[in-house]
């Protein structure tokens, strides 16, 4: 089915699924800074879900006292691809004469309304971009934000990190709460494989990628 920016109600199970990906996800990352995520209910209640979590976590006993709790940031070029008039309808239930033409070039065609895997390309690369100077520019650090607390782009306090030596022992993450189709392009932009190849990439229900950032550099390196 075609539910790209549908914004899709929780599954019944939900908070079993959240707490499965939480379990999952504090032995990667013990200390959390910042948590990105797609404006859409399915990514923003987990990303809030996984910030109580970590506020609550045992690790936080040994936080530094002026340590504050997990801000989400909400990222509106981490929505999923825009699939249009095809929104929430089966790829069966498509005409062939409107799907066809689309499976053949993807790439730069869209469907009726929607946008191409180019167009979702470009936006995600510019998220990339902010994420990446925000967290090597030792820009998690946040103003007074309670657990879960939404910023928009347009509200994100910026703080100015000057001490070359505090970012170096820096030891935080940052956790990015997105889509299947966002996830691809990250890994065309990670691993520099062709776009076209990337919609290609297996990305399972629930799957946690980890990524390392160096601190000399801008270019994240996958780990795993």
């Amino acid at each position: 089915m075609c539910y790209g920016q549908t914004n899709l109600d929780l599954e019944p199970d939900y908070p079993q699924q959240f707490g499965q990906l939480w379990n999952r996800l504090k032995d990667r990352c013990e200390s959390v800074d910042t948590i990105w995520s797609s404006p859409l209910k399915r990514c923003h209640s987990l990303a809030n879900f996984l910030a109580a979590q970590y506020n609550e976590s045992p690790a936080r006993e040994n936080a530094p006292p002026d340590s504050q709790s997990p801000t989400v940031l909400i990222e509106q070029d981490l929505m999923e691809l825009d699939f249009g008039e095809w929104e929430g309808r089966f790829y069966n239930e498509i005409p062939g004469d409107e799907l066809q033409p689309w499976m053949q070039d993807f790439l730069h065609r869209r469907p009726p309304g929607g946008e191409s895997y180019l167009e979702l390309y470009e936006r995600v690369k510019r998220a990339y971009e902010r994420i990446v100077r925000r967290f090597a520019n030792g820009d998690n650090q946040k103003a007074n934000n309670p657990a879960g607390s939404e910023q928009t782009r347009a509200e994100q306090t910026q703080s100015d990190r000057n001490d070359s030596t505090e970012k170096a022992e820096r030891s935080a993450d940052t956790v990015i709460v997105t889509h299947g189709g966002v996830i691809r392009c990250f890994l065309k932009l990670l691993l520099q494989v062709p776009l076209e190849q990337s919609f290609c990439l297996k990305i399972d229900y629930g799957d946690i990628l980890s990524f390392t950032l160096p601190h000399d550099s801008t270019d994240l390196q996958a780990t795993e």
